[in-house]
């Protein structure tokens, strides 16, 4: 694909690596570049900046997709940004599943 193509295609790698890159630049937190485990549940990896971070990135490496408790990660609603580009937000009605292969930063409280 051309850089142009890349560029207007929304869920392309290229448009993952800016917004990564803007969430990183925009989140005092996540400028260190470094994540500690801090638990797991299941399937579903649980990681933070540091310890006692507002911001957890919940990650399920497996292919099937798996519920994850809002409360296992605090009751702050929102989905910072997800690896698969096409979801952002709310989640105070309850976490939506987590997708295989989905990496979803989110704020804690």
């Amino acid at each position: 694909m051309h850089g142009r193509h890349l560029e207007a295609d929304k869920a392309s790698i290229l448009s993952l690596y800016k917004a990564l890159i803007g969430l990183r630049r925009g989140t005092r937190e996540l400028i260190t570049g470094h994540c500690e485990a801090e638990a797991a549940r299941g399937s579903v990896d649980l990681s933070a900046p540091r310890p006692g971070s507002l911001i957890v990135v919940v990650s399920n490496p497996g292919s099937d997709p798996v519920s994850v408790a809002l409360a296992s990660i605090g009751n702050r609603p929102g989905i910072l940004l997800s690896t698969l580009m096409d979801r952002k937000g709310d989640t105070s009605t309850g976490w939506p599943e987590l997708r295989g292969n989905e990496v979803c930063g989110h704020p804690r409280c």
